[in-house]
């Protein structure tokens, strides 16, 4: 080997794998990922719950959607009429400006009491219309009137045709049970320590019977002794179709026997409950939109201060 000169060998390369460390930001990440996926999946649920509860009730959304709208609106599906009349129809009649009756009722107050009264201020009102109604057989006309300039309208309400009923009971018997019931008055006037008790509502006794081939339905009154009768098979009253959506609306309480009428006391909670859940689920599935949270946030801002500012003002209207 000439001087100078190294000999060339292979040269093993040996290489070294890193060791992998388990870093502290990873492990902690995992319970982050577990809770936000937890989080997902409850969200997730919220929003199936929210969407079907809401199919499945959409019928009763509706009706009470609908009905909340016929009582602002008197003549809606109705068969009311309203005639706009002459307003100098009764400009001969016109009544004492409200100020000037409570000049009158101050002055009275004033000689009456030998009291020292002062009018806080000159701005007396009228806080309502007249009614002035007028029967018929065939339709009621009602007059509605404006105290103030004594402008009015006609209201003509088609009588509600009457159901004809077969009668073949008296409709006055004995009054039964009296001892009974004033003895009940009695003993809790005893327990109460307080005086002159009434009854101010009394269960009917309803029975069937079957007369001259017929089925009947007998109501006894147990304070009067009057029987109300009917054939089973026969409505108590005339169908009209507004005034059966304003019961629907209107019918809750818990009857006393299962049927129809319990079941849609179940329904009118549910309802309830589920607005409730409706409110805040809806509330839930905004918060998760992140885009929308700022407008969203002007929102809720805005009606709740609407809210409460028309909540003050029915107070005002109502209380004071």
């Amino acid at each position: 080997m000439p001087e100078g000169t190294i000999q060339d060998k292979p040269v093993a390369v040996v290489k070294t794998i890193p060791q992998r460390r388990v870093s502290s930001k990873n492990s902690s990440t995992k319970p982050k990922h577990k809770n936000r996926k937890r989080y997902n999946s409850s969200m997730r649920t919220i929003r199936r719950l929210h969407m079907y509860f809401g199919l499945i009730l959409v019928p009763f959304v509706l009706l009470y959607g609908v009905t909340a709208i016929l009582f602002n609106h008197q003549t809606w599906f109705g068969s009311t009429t309203i005639i706009e009349n002459d307003t100098l129809l009764l400009e001969s009649v016109a009544v004492a400006s409200a100020d000037t009756i409570a000049d009158q009722v101050t002055a009275e107050l004033i000689e009456k009491s030998g009291l020292e009264i002062t009018r806080i201020d000159q701005t007396a009102s009228y806080t309502g219309d007249m009614f002035i109604d007028f029967p018929g057989d065939e339709s009621r006309h009602r007059y509605r009137i404006d105290p103030d300039d004594m402008s009015s309208q006609l209201q003509i309400t088609p009588t509600a045709p009457s159901v004809e009923k077969k009668s073949l009971f008296p409709e006055e018997l004995d009054k039964r049970e009296t001892e009974t019931l004033k003895a009940i008055v009695t003993k809790l006037e005893e327990i109460s320590g307080r005086e002159k008790g009434s009854i101010r509502l009394m269960p009917d006794v309803e029975f069937r019977v079957m007369a001259e081939d017929e089925d009947w339905t007998l109501t006894y009154d147990l304070r009067s002794g009057d029987l109300e009768q009917r054939l089973t098979d026969e409505p108590s009253r005339a169908f009209n179709l507004r005034s059966f959506l304003l019961r629907l609306h209107k019918s809750h309480g818990y009857p006393s026997e299962p049927g129809s009428r319990m079941a849609w006391a179940v329904i009118v909670d549910v309802m309830g409950a589920l607005m409730i859940f409706w409110g805040l689920s809806g509330i839930f599935m905004w918060w998760q939109m992140k885009p929308t949270r700022r407008l969203g946030m002007i929102s809720v801002i805005a009606g709740l201060a609407l809210s409460i500012a028309l909540g003050y003002g029915m107070l005002q209207l109502i209380y004071y």
